[in-house]
Parts: structure tokens; sequence; C-alpha cells
């Protein structure tokens, strides 16, 4: 069990999700919650679920921001609003979407053809953002000297240009 000033940082914490603010409201230094998490097995425990508990409160007011959206005042004059727009956030919506349900809304490469040999998960993001920018693939992983993909390729096994993808980089 915690006490009582644990117990108000800890509520505190749950609403915003920030430690210097849930500091100032339950009375507390910074250093004695990260005394409390060292030495206090049951408080550790209580501030994991916390941090649960926070994400719940900004993914409710995403999803609050995306679905109902906000009134936002417009046509200013002489400091005073004339009105309001509802405004949504699409971006918030497709973050939720994604996280709901990633296997359907993440994002895809689809590869066909000769990059079919390719695994695209060893890259570096160098290398993925190169490729997505337009260079070929072949040409990215064999300037990077990168690893060629596969289920039986290794992750230290070195590019081999077999004649198939010298086609492909010609083309």
């Amino acid at each position: 069990m915690t006490n009582a000033k644990q117990a108000a940082f800890l509520g505190a914490y749950r609403e915003n999700g920030n430690i210097k603010l849930a500091c100032a409201a339950g009375r507390v230094g910074r250093s004695s919650h990260y005394r409390w998490l060292e030495r206090d097995a049951d408080y550790a425990k209580e501030f994991e679920q916390a941090k649960k508990d926070a994400v719940d409160v900004l993914e409710a007011e995403a999803r609050r921001r995306a679905v109902e959206g906000w009134e936002e005042p417009v046509g200013w004059y002489k400091g005073q609003a004339g009105g309001s727009v509802k405004r949504y956030s699409d971006t918030l919506l497709i973050f939720l979407l994604k996280g709901a349900a990633p296997q359907k809304y993440r994002e895809r490469m689809e590869v066909s053809g000769a990059l079919k040999g390719l695994d695209f998960s060893v890259m570096t993001d160098e290398q993925l953002s190169r490729i997505k920018a337009g260079e070929h693939p072949y040409v990215v992983l064999a300037q990077t000297r990168a690893v060629l993909g596969g289920p039986s390729a290794g992750h230290g096994e070195i590019l081999q240009l077999t004649p198939a993808h010298e086609d492909a980089l010609e083309e």
C-alpha cells in the first residue's frame, strides 16, 4: 500500500502523465518519487499501473479530438471571435486506427518481381529511406554492403548479385 503522499502523486500522475506536475500536486520532491521506485516494490507496481492509466487518459483525449472534434474560434474582430468552426484531427484518427488494428492499417510496401528475394525487415532506416526516395534497392544494398534477405540468409551474409538482380538494376 502507498502512503498519502504517494497516493496523491499517483493520482495526479494518472491524470496528467507528468512527473513534475504530479510532484507538485502531491507536494513531494522529484527525488522522493525515484527513491520510492527503488525501495518500494508495491509503489513501483502501482506506478506502472498509473503509467498505463495515464496512457488511457491520452487515448481518450485523442479519440475525443478525432471523433467528436472541438470548437475553434474564428472571425476575430477587435479581440472578439465572431463564431466558431468544428475541427477534427485526421492524424489522431489515423494513429488510433493503426493502434487498434495494426494488421489492417500499418504501412505496407508491396514487393514483386526480382525484389521478392529481399528481406526489407533487416534493412536500416537509412537504406529504407533511400529506397523510398526512389533509389533501386539493389543499388542501395550494393553501396552499403547490406544483407540479402530470404529465410536462409544470415545477418552476416554479404550481398551477391545474381544475373536476375543485374537485369533488375538495368530496368
